[in-house]
């Protein structure tokens, strides 16, 4: 079916998935041993020498060891997988998250065990685990994992990285578990990394042995090998100019968590009185530009959003649209962004 190509100088949602690299596109498109690499013949020696060869380039490149690495369908199945394995050791009710934590999550710990990151007093110093993301999804707010390391110092903690990886330098920290997914930061959909502190803990995760796709994984291994250090400085950059434009147009408006640390690259505001997702809309149908409303894995417009709940603002301030960059995005394309915004917001205003 023939469709229009997006120009990815008007696709604001990088976090949602990000354009594939040109050099992630040629591995996908090599041919790869089609053996199965846990087969133990010669098209599955050479399917497994391969597996082991991009695991040892992940790991350098994540700066951990081969061990500490678990191929991955995605940050949504890592951290079901991961809280799975979790709920059958400590049981459901040893189980913790925070209540900005993703919808493969959050869907899935019970609301009377969650808890503010930003005020632990309702978290019980003897949880056996606590699941809490290293940002937000949403609003890129940054979460305090080392204040939940002191006050559960004999936890488990799980974070998603999924929003954080290349944006800001990486390191296990506090956490004993890391999830990431590809697609945001250039690779494919539906493959990521699993990053274990201590594997020999959870054998269960650390061994398994389901089979792998090497054209996947080579994907994965060249976006983190594609990955710059200057990355998370541009996204800064990119950020603070949109945000300093929102404080020049024609209608008030909130930054979600603004006055919080967060991770460059992911502003979600608000416009009291109008709904992110018509706003959306006519940006989409009328301009070819893509943003979101907030979660991709949590889209419907008809309902506020949840993490902008959390920060209680009012109930007319919680329809926002997220807006989000990727490394291939320029200044000018901020100006664009913001100077069509400004004629919306008039408009939305004259039909009022």
């Amino acid at each position: 079916m023939k469709q229009r190509k997006i120009d990815p100088r008007l696709y604001y949602d990088a976090a949602a998935s990000t354009p594939l690299s040109e050099g992630v596109r040629a591995v996908l498109g090599e041919v790869w041993p089609w053996g199965n690499n846990n087969s133990l013949h010669e098209a599955g020696h050479a399917a497994g020498k391969v597996y082991a060869q991009l695991l040892e380039r992940a790991a350098a490149a994540l700066g951990v060891t081969v061990g500490q690495v678990l191929p991955n369908w995605g940050g949504t199945h890592a951290n079901q997988r991961v809280l799975q394995v979790m709920q059958r050791k400590f049981g459901v009710g040893g189980v913790w998250g925070s209540n900005l934590e993703h919808s493969s999550v959050a869907d899935e710990i019970a609301e009377e065990q969650t808890f503010d990151p930003f005020d632990l007093t309702t978290l019980p110093c003897e949880a056996g685990v606590v699941f809490c993301m290293h940002s937000n999804n949403e609003t890129g707010v940054r979460l305090p994992l080392e204040d939940i390391r002191r006050r559960c110092p004999e936890a488990v903690i799980v974070s998603d990285w999924v929003q954080s990886y290349g944006k800001v330098p990486f390191a296990l920290g506090v956490a004993d578990i890391v999830t990431l997914s590809a697609h945001k930061w250039h690779g494919p959909k539906g493959v990521g990394l699993t990053v274990m502190k201590q594997p020999e803990i959870w054998p269960v995760l650390a061994k398994d042995s389901h089979t792998k796709s090497l054209e996947q994984l080579g994907g994965v291994v060249v976006a983190l090998e594609e990955l710059g250090e200057g990355v998370g400085g541009k996204l800064a950059e990119l950020t603070g100019r949109l945000e300093a434009g929102l404080g020049r147009l024609a209608r008030e408006h909130r930054v979600h968590h603004g006055d919080q640390p967060r991770v460059p690259g992911i502003t979600s505001v608000s416009w009291e009185g109008v709904r992110g997702a018509e706003l959306m809309r006519r940006l989409s149908d009328k301009e070819g530009i893509c943003v979101s409303t907030g979660s991709a894995c949590n889209s419907s417009v008809m309902t506020p959003s949840r993490i902008v709940a959390t920060t209680g603002v009012e109930r007319e301030w919680q329809y926002p649209i997220r807006v989000s960059f990727h490394r291939d995005h320029r200044p000018e394309d901020v100006d664009f962004l913001l100077a069509v915004l400004e004629h919306y917001l008039i408009e939305i205003n004259a039909s009022e």
